[in-house]
């Protein structure tokens, strides 16, 4: 068990590279689940919210951070941020502080794998969003080379952590989370928000070993529209076939790609193990196994799980993206329905 669970714990990130690049870069620890392996650079003079991203960059300019807040010790890193403790000095309250590097406009330089319309566009999306299943976003601040995004403080940490430390969810377990996580794709969907990274790193407690209150979160990779070009973007275990479309057959993608990134998080849930890895995260034969959805049930510990969980995982992990269940169809399937 112990080594099936090492294949959840998180890892850097890494990025699809361009056309004639030598491949991604490979993560330090290879059993780990990967984070972002590519960002599409859609200039923000594109985007239909450009004024909106426009007046809140203006209504913030002069104010600083640490006029405010008292940042404290690093909660956590990844590719695109540092994430630190902030205490609101007015208030005692404790935050999170995503740290995000701001490149200068229109440019992206070597290694930055997010350009600085894509971070305004993560500050955007966060900040419209408010739901019981999404972190929220407080307030942000801008220098010349830093965004400083203040989120609620989720004390209990990663899912992917908790699974890790505790072993595979029972399905009782695995139903109270799940519904919530629903509940947030739900509501990202109905905003028009793809999320697009959906996986056990980007779902947080709220508080230690509760799974009562937990939270959808990271929203660089997120997309406002029905449908996206075919950017290969997420991370690879959890990327549907959708995704990794190329050539004459990449096609447009929409929100189904999180339903399938939710049927993979389930079944880590219940598993503690990915359903596609084999031979590597970025190798070929993971790639075959997500484009023909082969996956199995097998061992001694789905014996135990119930066909309902079995079939709901199976309505999810669907090669066709128009039979894929929807987050308010998934809802109202039996297994969560009892």
């Amino acid at each position: 068990m112990k080594r099936l669970l090492r294949c959840l714990r998180p890892a850097p990130s890494f990025e699809e590279p361009s056309p004639g690049g030598t491949g991604p870069r490979k993560g330090a620890d290879d059993v780990r689940g990967r984070q972002a392996f590519g960002c599409d650079t859609l200039p923000i003079e594109q985007n239909p919210d450009k004024e909106r991203v426009k007046q809140m960059c203006k209504s913030v300019q002069g104010r600083k951070v640490r006029r405010v807040y008292e940042l404290g010790d690093k909660i956590g890193s990844g590719g695109f941020a540092t994430v630190v403790g902030a205490l609101h000095k007015g208030s005692g309250k404790e935050y999170a502080c995503k740290i995000i590097k701001l490149p200068k406009a229109g440019c992206r330089e070597p290694g930055e794998l997010m350009s600085r319309d894509q971070v305004l566009r993560e500050i955007h999306i966060a900040s419209a969003l408010q739901h019981d299943n999404v972190v929220r976003l407080k307030e942000f601040f801008l220098s010349k080379k830093k965004a400083y995004v203040i989120m609620e403080m989720m004390f209990g940490g990663s899912l992917v952590n908790y699974i890790v430390k505790k072993g595979p969810l029972s399905e009782e377990e695995a139903r109270l989370v799940f519904a919530q996580v629903l509940q947030g794709i739900s509501y990202l969907h109905k905003k028009n928000v793809i999320h697009r990274d959906v996986k056990l790193e980007n779902i947080l407690l709220a508080f230690p070993d509760d799974l009562r209150n937990v939270k959808l979160t990271d929203f660089g990779l997120s997309k406002v529209c029905q449908n996206v070009t075919g950017t290969r973007v997420g991370t690879p275990e959890y990327a549907a076939p959708d995704m990794y479309q190329s050539g004459d057959n990449r096609q447009f993608y929409g929100k189904s790609v999180d339903m399938w990134a939710a049927g993979v998080t389930l079944y880590c849930m219940l598993a503690g193990k990915q359903p596609f890895r084999g031979g590597g995260a970025d190798s070929e034969v993971m790639l075959q196994r997500i484009v023909h959805a082969d996956y199995e049930f097998d061992g001694p510990l789905w014996d135990g799980i119930s066909e309902s969980a079995k079939d709901l995982i199976s309505s999810l992990l669907v090669c066709d993206s128009n039979k894929r269940l929807t987050a308010e169809a998934a809802l109202k399937h039996p297994w969560l329905a009892r």
